[in-house]
C-alpha cells in the first residue's frame, strides 16, 4: 500500500503541475468524475483509478486486521482508510470546483495514510493475532 500511495502522490503532483481542469463540470460529482477518467488528459484517469483501487485495497487490509484479531494493524489501517476516504473526497471535490483548498486536502489525506501505515510497520510489526 505503501508504494501504490507514493506512486498516487506523485501522479498527483504531476496532475496538479501539468493538467488543465475546467472550473466547473455539468453533472456534480458523478459528473466530474466520469470527465476525469472519460475525458482527462492520460495521467488523471490513471490517477482516479489508482485512488479507487487505493480505497479497495485500505478496505481490504482492514478486513484482514479483524480476521487476524491484530488489534494494532486495526487502529493503523483504519486510521489509515480514513485517510484515504477524506483525500478521495477532497480529490472528486478538487475535480468538480477547481478550488485549490481541496487539492491541498488531498495531501493531507496522503500524509495521514502514509503515517497510519508507517506507524503500523514501525510500532506494530507482523501480523500476530491477539489473545
Amino acid at each position: 500500500m505503501l508504494a501504490l500511495l507514493l506512486v498516487q502522490f506523485l501522479l498527483g503532483i504531476d496532475v496538479n503541475l501539468y493538467v488543465k481542469i475546467p472550473q466547473s463540470l455539468p453533472g456534480g460529482l458523478d459528473g466530474a468524475v466520469n470527465w476525469a477518467i472519460q475525458n482527462g488528459p492520460a495521467p488523471l484517469p490513471v490517477h482516479v483509478i489508482l485512488g479507487f483501487s487505493l480505497v479497495w485495497g485500505a478496505l481490504g487490509v482492514v478486513g484482514l486486521a479483524i480476521a487476524a484479531r491484530a488489534r494494532g494493524w486495526l487502529i493503523a489501517s483504519g486510521a489509515a482508510l480514513v485517510g484515504i476516504l477524506f483525500a478521495a473526497f477532497s480529490g472528486v471535490n478538487f475535480v468538480s470546483t477547481g478550488d485549490d483548498a481541496y487539492s491541498f486536502r488531498m495531501a493531507i489525506g496522503f500524509v495521514i495514510a502514509l503515517a497510519s501505515y508507517g506507524s503500523g510497520l514501525i510500532f506494530v510489526g507482523s501480523v500476530a493475532p491477539t489473545r
